[in-house]
Formats: structure tokens, sequence, C-alpha cells
């Protein structure tokens, strides 16, 4: 019984020349190891906003609103520090896989919550007979770049790639002919442009 109690005190003694075994937290701040899973960090020139990342959040921290009615049509991806569980669901499952990425910051402290939302704005391209999205300006445009010359195959991907600057027209007349399959197309449209006959 008297050993451990020994030891208890061999160790304060010696505590008092070597001092503390934690950190001065938050004068001095601690360094966490690299492969640590801190706040999450988006790179936006790499990220196409296709909503990849909100699909798989556990506790829905990304969210996506799209005003179909702005002039373009917008996409808004909303990020939530504050509802984040540093899980990585996004960066694993991110559709360039280097749109996001942990970081090692863990201190996000702040007394105004809207200091720990990010808001992004992406450009919505839509179908140009019924207006519903068929992807963001930039996932088409890397969807296309990957592809390389096999997107011709699908006219919606080089249209929206810059090839043509194609102009919204809401509310085209029924029954689309094969020649419509040259628009940008939702998939519902494609099919019907693709079955349509020929007058």
């Amino acid at each position: 019984m008297k050993y451990p109690k020994l030891r208890e005190l061999g160790r304060a003694i010696r505590a008092l020349w070597k001092g503390p075994y934690t950190i001065d937290f938050p004068r001095r701040p601690s360094i966490p190891p690299p492969s640590s899973r801190g706040r999450m960090k988006w790179d936006d020139k790499v990220c196409v906003g296709c909503g990849a990342c909100a699909r798989v959040c556990p506790t829905g921290a990304i969210e996506i609103y799209d005003d179909l009615e702005s002039d373009p049509p917008a996409r808004t991806l909303v990020r939530r520090y504050g509802m984040c569980i540093y899980c990585g669901q996004c960066h694993v499952l991110c559709t360039t896989t280097t749109g996001c990425a942990h970081s090692t910051e863990y201190d996000m402290a702040c007394v105004d919550r809207d200091r720990s939302v990010e808001k992004v704005d992406k450009e919505i391209v839509p179908c140009e007979i019924c207006g519903r999205p068929v992807g963001t300006r930039e996932h088409l445009r890397w969807i296309y770049e990957r592809l390389g010359s096999l997107s011709f195959s699908n006219p919606s991907l080089f249209l929206a790639a810059g090839h043509r600057a194609a102009p919204f027209r809401k509310g085209e007349p029924a029954g689309l002919l094969r020649t419509g399959r040259l628009k940008i197309l939702c998939p519902v449209h494609k099919r019907e442009a693709a079955l349509a006959d020929e007058p």
C-alpha cells in the first residue's frame, strides 16, 4: 500500500520542477497532428456545386437552395460549421475528390453564430424546355473536361461548357422533335426528344 503512495509523492515532487503536463491554452495554442479531423475547408474554385456533400452529411450541416427565378438561376450551398461532427463523409464522397478536406483548425468558438456559416453561389444550367435544373455550369464543364471527345455524344454537356450560349426558353411547345436534342435538356425531355418521330 505504501509503494503507490510513494510513487505519487515522487511524481508530485518532479512536477514542481518540470511544470504541469497540460499546455497553457488558449495563451499558447496546441499543435494537433496532421492527421487530426479539424474544420472542413472548401476550395470553391474546385467545388462544382453538385450537392453530393449535402446528400451524405448525417447532421444536415450542408444545405442546398436552388433559386430558379433569379437571373441567372443560382444554387446556394450553405455550410453550418456549428452542426458539423467532422465525420469526413463530404470529403470521402466529394465528386471532384479535392473540393473539401479536413484541416487542423479546431478552435472555432465564437459569440455570433453567423460567423460559423458560409454561403457559396453557383450558376445553374436549366432545361430549355421546362426550366428544371440540369446541374451547375461548373459541374457540367467538369464532366465535359473529364470525358474529352466522348462528351460530344451528350449535347447538354458541350452546350453548357460554352460552345453555345443557350438561351433559356421556358414553355417550348409540346411535340419535341429529334432536332430538339441539340438543346440543354433535363433527362425527361432528353428521352422525349430521343424517342420523337420526325414529321
